[in-house]
């Protein structure tokens, strides 16, 4: 009798641990969207801004070696600062992808019953903020260590061509960049081209 009790009390408790992680799957996976939706309504704002920017700068008055060094050095400076956000934007999605990964992870060890629910497993820890039980922390900081968000990496297999083996998160992090990038030399070209 008092083992069946234990039983269902553990069954219970899984059962309320599943739920929760449940709901924070889904808390991170919304987070992980509106850093994305974040990083590229950024971008998408930057695109025609950059070039409307140059395009004000170009019909300035006044002596033109200072118009172009001026308008070059914003645009410069915009595009290091939208670089910036973008980035921290997309640094914010790989955590949360991480941390979905872990969490579903963690989930189907406990719904498996490959968990044991002993003190020290449902400890809660910390990690950027959030609390964790132990058993989901572990597996959130397996997830973060097998991440592919090394920039050398991404580049060098960017530029070899081998984008096959890219994780897709940086595929749409270096269009972002690249677009940047592209929009920022539009710029400085229309503000330093020799005009009427």
């Amino acid at each position: 009798m008092d083992r069946q009790h234990g039983e269902e009390f553990d069954s219970e408790m899984i059962r309320d641990y599943a739920e929760w992680l449940s709901s924070e799957i889904n808390i991170e996976h919304s987070y992980h969207n509106h850093k994305e939706t974040m990083a590229w309504i950024a971008t998408a704002l930057y695109l025609p801004a950059s070039v409307g920017l140059a395009s004000i700068v170009r019909n300035l008055n006044g002596c033109m070696a200072i118009t172009v060094i001026f308008g070059v050095a914003v645009v410069i400076a915009a595009s290091v600062f939208i670089g910036l956000f973008i980035s921290m934007q997309f640094r914010m999605r790989w955590d949360a992808s991480d941390v979905v990964k872990g969490l579903m992870s963690a989930s189907v060890m406990l719904l498996n019953r490959q968990v044991p629910l002993t003190l020290e497993n449902c400890q809660e820890t910390e990690r950027h903020g959030a609390f964790w039980p132990r058993f989901a922390y572990d597996e959130i900081n397996k997830c973060s260590q097998q991440s592919g968000r090394q920039l050398k990496t991404a580049l060098r297999l960017f530029f070899t061509l081998k984008c096959s083996k890219l994780d897709d998160r940086w595929k749409t992090e270096l269009a972002s960049y690249s677009m940047i990038i592209l929009s920022s030399i539009v710029a400085i070209v229309l503000v330093a081209w020799p005009h009427n």
